[in-house]
Parts: structure tokens; C-alpha cells; sequence
């Protein structure tokens, strides 16, 4: 038995928005015809050949699409985790894109001071934070679903995942697994 815990964050498959809409936390989004039926496609070998005994998602539709095949496959419940919805956002509900007008509306400039923090939505510390202990509280449940180690993983929406891991050095990756000492 391993005396690590490993917890895999994961995105959302590819969500039907035609009108090309900032999501976000908004409800009714769901994934595509396409990605619901090919959502997730594990490489040979990867984690899912592994003990996993948690797995948590988003309350959101387009996060427990993706974990139901999941679910399926491991014989678990899935267990909704408010804390890994998306961060909010101001622009949540409307497009925002080049050429759409956006950056030359002054209501919007406010939002846009300070991409660091971002100063649109939800700060990256406190994204980080709520992460943490979601991924803590993962950790957790799944010593406690089978005695010992395993690995939980976390379905998971747009780029917080990368967050908590890369807080301290500001960079933020596409993917991430974390891993935690038992």
C-alpha cells in the first residue's frame, strides 16, 4: 500500500454553448452531444485503473455529466462539493470575446483593473483556499472509505484545479494531480 494519497482534479467535457455565453456558475449548461458520449477518455494505463474510493463533483449539470460515467465505472455515489464550482465571475451570462465589444464599454473597464487578483471575479487566493480543503477533505474521506490511502478524484470545472498546487508561484497549468503524504 502506498503512503500517498493522490487527488486528481478534473475538467468538465465540452459544454453545448452555441451562443458562445461566459457561463460560469450559471445552471443549464450542459455537455455537448459529442462530449457526453467520449467524456472522460482515459489513456491506457492511467489512473482510472486505480483504487479510487471517492469521487466528488461540482453541483453543476455539466460537472455530474462527467463524473456519472465515472461513477459507473467505480461503483461509487457521486458527492456534490460546493466548493468546486467554478469561480464566479462578473461577466457570467454574457459573451465576452474579440470583436464582440466588449473591452470598449466603460461599465467593464472596473472589472478589468487588476488580472492578478482578477478584479472580474473571484479572487485566485481565495479559489486556492476553497480548493485546498476540498482536496484536503477528499484526502480525508477516502482514508477513511478504505483504511488507508487511496485516490480520490474530483470532477472538476475549468482551471481551479491548477490553482491550489500553483498559488505561491502565480503560474497556473492545465492539469494537475496532487499529492498529499497519509
Amino acid at each position: 500500500m502506498s503512503d500517498t494519497t493522490v487527488v486528481h482534479l478534473l475538467r468538465h467535457g465540452e459544454v453545448s454553448n452555441p451562443r458562445g455565453v461566459l457561463y460560469g456558475q450559471l445552471p443549464g449548461y450542459h455537455l455537448s452531444e459529442e462530449s457526453g458520449s467520449a467524456w472522460p477518455r482515459p489513456p491506457p494505463g492511467s489512473w482510472l485503473s486505480r483504487d479510487v474510493t471517492v469521487l466528488r463533483s461540482s453541483p453543476l449539470e455539466r460537472a455530474l455529466e462527467t463524473a456519472a460515467p465515472l461513477a459507473a465505472q467505480f461503483g461509487l455515489d457521486v458527492e456534490i462539493d460546493e466548493r468546486l464550482i467554478e469561480p464566479w465571475n462578473h461577466f457570467e451570462g454574457t459573451t465576452f470575446g474579440v470583436g464582440d465589444g466588449a473591452l470598449r464599454r466603460p461599465a467593464n473597464w472596473r472589472h478589468l483593473r487588476n488580472p492578478f487578483r482578477p478584479s472580474w471575479g473571484e479572487p485566485y487566493a481565495d479559489i486556492a483556499v476553497r480548493m485546498r480543503a476540498a482536496m484536503a477533505d477528499a484526502v480525508r474521506a477516502a482514508a477513511r472509505a478504505r483504511g488507508g490511502p487511496r485516490q480520490p478524484p474530483a470532477a472538476h470545472l475549468g482551471r481551479p484545479p491548477a490553482r491550489p498546487r500553483t498559488a505561491a508561484s502565480g503560474i497556473i497549468p492545465a492539469a494537475v494531480s496532487a499529492r498529499w503524504p497519509a
